[in-house]
């Protein structure tokens, strides 16, 4: 197989991108979320935290401030299938957006499904004020 046939190129300001065609896109639609360069199958969870818990729970944070990064770390902690990820970025209205998808090369439909209930499960917990979400400092700044 030729190289255009397993790779498509992607332009991102000046620097040039590779993305790998992934075989599975016939049973999923890629999400491009802010960002990112190459789409990626998997279920977008949007976050939104409040500015004033953000606020009030840095004065407790000693060590670390609340950033993106340490609100993924978190969310990660909560998965319960290793062959799952969440990767965040911030969007473009203060949200954060979260995308959980498999970190498997070639995942097959029942793992990608595994990794859409894990991010119906993170979902639901966020929604419900789950006691795990809301003893958690860095967690408990998500609205919805």
């Amino acid at each position: 197989a030729s190289r255009k046939q397993w790779y498509q190129r992607r332009v991102r300001g000046t620097v040039q991108v590779e993305c790998s065609v992934q075989h599975f896109l016939k049973f999923c639609v890629p999400n491009t979320i802010p960002g990112m360069c190459c789409p990626v199958c998997g279920a977008v969870v949007s976050l939104l935290p409040s500015e004033v818990l953000v606020a009030i729970n840095e004065n407790y944070l000693k060590t670390e401030k609340l950033t993106v990064s340490l609100l993924c770390r978190k969310l990660n902690a909560l998965l319960s299938l290793s062959q799952c990820i969440v990767q965040c970025n911030l969007g473009q209205y203060g949200d954060v957006i979260g995308l959980v998808y498999s970190t498997l090369a070639n995942p097959s439909w029942v793992q990608l499904e595994a990794c859409n209930n894990e991010a119906i499960r993170l979902e639901t917990m966020i929604n419900i004020r789950h006691p795990r979400m809301q003893t958690d400092l860095v967690l408990s700044t998500i609205l919805s």
